[in-house]
């Protein structure tokens, strides 16, 4: 038997320009050019939503280095899962090779980091002047 044939795999194996897509779950679907645009914005939702996450997650880890109490443990788990979670979402999405979600992803993953990245070594330089 063919393993191309075997699974349920369905829809082109390269990048495509489409406005027809199943994203993630069968109840996330569109069939039109708007359907597309409000994907693209959720999708960069996530990436704005997992860099936040990122970012507290090490901003709590700095500040309750020396007191790691129950809940801070449990909240830099919560964390954690955020990121994981959202971060194999994408690369799921991006695995639709529609060149428009992943367009999506790679920008607003880029921009999402270069803000946070600007954010974070300005707080690390106003750290260090007090």
């Amino acid at each position: 038997m063919d393993h191309l044939t075997m699974g349920s795999m369905s829809g082109p194996m390269s990048f495509h320009f489409g406005s027809e897509e199943t994203v993630l779950f069968d109840f996330w679907k569109f069939s039109s050019v708007w359907g597309l645009i409000v994907t693209c914005l959720i999708l960069a939702a996530f990436s704005i939503v997992k860099e936040w996450a990122r970012m507290a997650r090490a901003a709590c880890s700095k500040s309750t280095e020396n007191n790691r109490s129950i809940v801070a443990r449990v909240v830099d788990m919560a964390l954690h899962a955020v990121v994981l979670i959202l971060s194999y979402f994408l690369m799921v999405i991006f695995m639709n090779l529609n060149v428009w979600m992943s367009l999506t992803i790679i920008v607003s993953e880029v921009l999402c980091h270069a803000i946070s990245s600007h954010f974070s070594s300005r707080s690390n330089v106003n750290r260090f002047e007090k």
